[in-house]
């Protein structure tokens, strides 16, 4: 592995990981939004604390939990996303240098 291919992969890793950070807030709104029906269909005392709407979501939760709470369940986030970006960049490099290795034949109409 060259040193190129190391400083790749490690900057790879920074950005997929910022990336997944600054995405963090509205993933867990997506996803508090996704489930609410099956708790609320459950619990009675829920009914009354439906959100009615991802803004809703949004204030409610910085409300009662705290703007840290935003970013609850982040580092699951960042390991489950973060490889599998790494390892689709480092491949999409691959490939392209392979199938650029001949000047008179460029294959661009997808890389």
């Amino acid at each position: 592995m060259s040193a190129q291919s190391i400083s790749d992969f490690g900057l790879n890793f920074i950005v997929s990981s910022i990336a997944t950070t600054v995405v963090a807030p509205i993933d867990r709104v997506k996803l508090i939004l996704q489930v609410q029906p099956s708790l609320c269909s459950h619990t009675s005392s829920l009914q009354k604390d439906r959100f009615t709407g991802a803004v809703d979501c949004l204030r409610q939760i910085r409300a009662q939990q705290g703007f840290r709470s935003l970013w609850n369940g982040n580092t699951a986030g960042v390991l489950r996303f973060v490889p599998g970006q790494m390892v689709t960049l480092a491949l999409n490099d691959r490939f392209k240098g392979m199938l650029n290795q001949d000047s008179s034949r460029r294959v661009s109409f997808f890389l």
